[in-house]
């Protein structure tokens, strides 16, 4: 009954917000984490993940360090730390999408360490329709906007999901 209570919330929320932006100042993500969180992991596993999940991100301000590929980027970097995974702010689909260059995405500036729950949520997310997509997934949606728009995007959307 609660996980059903909780995905009931979260599309309620989700779809009760025009943009992500309003989705985070309305605080709906964290109700939605907090209920889903605690039915999932407990109340204080779920606290921990709104506080940990992301490590910094870096601005796009600044040039980074460019890869030819996801893989050499690994190499280089290394493992994103016990019970996280690498994510791209700019998804690595928009390479093809939105015609970015390869050294925009796979970057040091657009390459972040997040928690893997945190992770699954977001990729969810992407692959979601939600209100203000138009009937398109979020990613779909995403095709085309600029990378300064995609990466602010992204900011906000490890934020909401923070």
């Amino acid at each position: 009954f609660l996980l059903n209570r909780s995905s009931d919330l979260a599309v309620t929320a989700a779809s009760s917000s025009r943009s992500v932006k309003e989705f985070c100042d309305n605080g709906n993500w964290n109700t939605v984490l907090s209920v889903v969180g605690g039915t999932v992991l407990g109340m204080a596993s779920a606290a921990a993940l709104r506080r940990k999940s992301c490590q910094t991100a870096q601005t796009s301000t600044s040039r980074g360090r460019s890869y030819d590929s996801f893989k050499e980027f690994k190499n280089d970097v290394g493992s994103a730390g016990a019970g996280n995974q690498w994510h791209h702010i700019v998804e690595q689909c928009q390479e093809r999408k939105s015609g970015f260059d390869v050294g925009m995405i796979q970057n040091t500036n657009n390459i972040v360490s997040i928690n893997a729950d945190v992770h699954r949520l977001i990729s969810g997310y992407y692959s979601s329709i939600q209100a203000f997509t138009g009937g398109l997934t979020v990613r779909s949606w995403l095709a085309g906007q600029s990378f300064e728009q995609q990466y602010q995007f992204g900011l906000d959307v490890i934020k909401m999901f923070s």
